[in-house]
């Protein structure tokens, strides 16, 4: 109950706490991290901001005080990234209760938890849609059916199931937030979700450059101390600029909401594109610098390296945020103000974006013979340069900045740029179309069988 007022039996902990919590949890295990940050955040957070009073008050002392824990269902087997295509319905049987159906999968903690939030398109009684409904499920309900587990890569300290919904019926207090805007409380939820998963992340990169700089100061190699060699200071040095850049993006979030301030929904999103990108990055050098010793299993390293990899898939794979945030960006100006001007309090960072987004659209991008696949592409490319240039605004008004982290930011930003103006006049020659990769591939057989 990091979250939950101390009236019901939480701690009532503010934003900034719980993001340090969450980056010790991360330092000590990603997989604890993932564990209560599912119960706190998706689990218990919607109750506390959603449910009706009767609701709060009769459950969340018991998920405050953890004698039960709750979950979060969303994803199903053909509704991933793209939840409005949930085919979970709720279809209204008498004027305050609906039938519930559907299968949920990857639900995290689902079959250890006594509370599922989950979503559903509603249906009225003659068959009209109604929207997307979030309801709160007790575990132990007639129609609520556990699934098997799936086995994952990483995050073996957790579980993630599936559920089957079979007639299970639901009343009106069920009902989280208004009935047909449920999708307004799996995204705020998710939201936040993103946040902690950064702040984890930090606490995980911090713990692996321990790691790399206590074998590096004492390991031996040809030309001396691993740690004198340049190319691990490269390295090393590269791991504290994202960290460095997390810190200064996630502490700006939790200022803000700790000051009730509104926060403009792109800076978690950028936050889940770089964090868990720099985290996945950052286990990958802990094992290269490590060396043999690194890929034994009772090391450390390859849980965290295991653990790490969800994060770049897990509420939200990293493209198709990238993806979303370019579209939002790259041909509307109100957007970019709004996150520049009005959320960073930055002109010379929109009017220096701005430009760069200009000078892109007048080249014509043109690296694929497809329009639709340039433009695709092209908002893919984007979203770099709109992270890039949000951190090196944060970092410009961080007293505390590192010259070494705001001169690689801007270098990022800059070699971002160069990239995407280069691409834009190679006309597809160094890409394969479609068809010809499905006849490499089929050759394939020739060789392996």
């Amino acid at each position: 109950g990091m979250q939950v007022p101390e009236s019901y039996g939480g701690l009532g902990l503010s934003h900034y706490d719980t993001r340090m919590i969450m980056e010790q949890l991360g330092a000590i295990d990603i997989s604890l991290s993932l564990f209560i940050g599912l119960n706190n955040i998706l689990g218990i957070r919607p109750i506390l901001n959603f449910a009706s009073q009767e609701i709060k008050e009769k459950f969340l002392p018991i998920l405050a005080k953890g004698r039960e824990l709750a979950a979060f269902a969303l994803t199903e087997p053909g509704a991933g990234s793209n939840p409005n295509s949930i085919s979970a319905k709720s279809q209204q049987i008498s004027e305050n209760r609906w039938k519930l159906n559907g299968t949920k999968i990857w639900s995290g903690g689902a079959t250890w938890a006594g509370f599922i939030n989950t979503f559903a398109k509603e249906y009225d009684h003659n068959g009209n849609p109604r929207g997307i409904t979030a309801y709160l499920l007790r575990q132990g309900t007639k129609g609520l059916i556990q699934g098997g587990e799936a086995l994952t890569t990483g995050m073996r300290g957790s579980i993630q199931n599936t559920i089957y919904f079979k007639d299970l019926i639901i009343d009106q207090t069920n009902i989280l937030g208004e009935p047909g805007k449920g999708m307004h409380v799996a995204n705020a939820t998710l939201l936040y979700g993103r946040l902690t998963i950064a702040s984890a992340c930090i606490g995980a990169m911090k713990r692996c450059l321990q790691l790399i700089e206590r074998y590096a100061s004492r390991r031996s190699i040809a030309s001396g101390i691993l740690l004198d060699n340049p190319v691990t200071m490269m390295k090393i040095s590269e791991i504290t600029f994202y960290i460095d850049c997390s810190e200064v993006l996630v502490n700006k979030i939790v200022g803000l909401l700790d000051q009730e301030n509104d926060v403009n929904e792109d800076l978690y999103t950028i936050a889940k594109i770089l964090v868990p990108e720099w985290l996945w990055q950052t286990s990958d050098n802990l094992i290269q610098i490590l060396g043999g010793r690194g890929y034994i299993e009772t090391n450390i390293a390859p849980q965290i390296m295991r653990d790490a990899r969800v994060l770049r898939v897990f509420e939200g794979p990293t493209e198709t945020l990238k993806v979303f945030l370019g579209s939002k960006m790259l041909n509307n100006e109100a957007n970019l103000y709004k996150l520049f001007v009005n959320q960073l309090n930055d002109s010379d960072g929109y009017n220096r974006i701005k430009s760069s987004l200009e000078q892109i659209n007048k080249n014509n991008f043109n690296l694929f013979a497809n329009d639709s696949a340039n433009s695709l592409f092209l908002k893919y490319l984007i979203s770099d340069l709109i992270c890039f240039a949000v951190i090196e605004s944060l970092l410009q008004t961080e007293a505390n900045n590192d010259a070494n982290t705001f001169g690689w930011i801007k270098l990022k930003y800059q070699e971002t740029f160069n990239k995407i103006n280069q691409n834009s006049n190679f006309n597809g020659i160094f890409i394969t179309s479609k068809d010809s990769i499905s006849s490499i591939i089929n050759s394939y057989q020739n060789n392996i069988g």
